[in-house]
């Protein structure tokens, strides 16, 4: 077993400690021109190559833990994150929606192993296009609806060329919470 961090929004923590959210789905990068299994392994070529090359997940594999990165901040804004470390007290950013906290909230990106709240077991991972996604996993992406999961997903990757329109290929990430 293996851990990994994994980066989510705050609207996206809450639906995960709601039970609402069981997936996710992680553009795959670079992209692909073709993909291939054979022998129970995955192949992907890419463009203007001619060779076939092992494509791994690099979130994991079945097993395997996901520790949530969100926005924090400590008590004291004042502490260094090297002088941080478990038992000191920490706020999250998805806690508080909506009210004025005084200080200043840190990236998901630093946030250390030790003040994550939330990990995850994957339970499988699979690899479709984005516009594959059903009524149902839309739903356990934590949304309503195929329409409000596109709307996020271009809210998240349009900027960074993977909107909805360019179909990208998606590692579709199954997991669970655990306690």
């Amino acid at each position: 077993m293996k851990e990994h961090p994994i980066l989510f929004s705050g609207e996206m923590v809450w639906a995960i400690l709601e039970g609402r959210k069981t997936q996710t789905r992680r553009v795959i990068k670079p992209q692909p021109n073709k993909l291939k299994t054979e022998q129970g392994l995955l192949f992907a070529q890419y463009p203007n190559d001619e060779y076939w090359y092992g494509l791994k997940c690099n979130y994991g594999y079945a097993g395997d833990h996901l520790w949530v990165r969100e926005s924090w901040r400590p008590l004291d804004d004042d502490i260094s994150v090297s002088k941080l470390g478990p038992g000191d007290t920490i706020y999250y950013r998805a806690d508080y929606v909506g009210e004025a906290l005084d200080g200043k909230w840190r990236p998901s990106i630093h946030m250390p192993r030790w003040a994550s709240r939330i990990t995850l077991e994957i339970v499988n991972v699979r690899v479709e296009r984005v516009q594959d996604i059903s009524e149902e996993d839309a739903e356990a992406e934590g949304t309503k609806s195929i329409d409000s999961f596109h709307i996020l997903w271009d809210i998240i990757n349009h900027a960074r060329d993977y909107g909805w329109e360019t179909n990208p290929w998606v590692w579709k990430i199954c997991f669970k919470r655990l306690p």
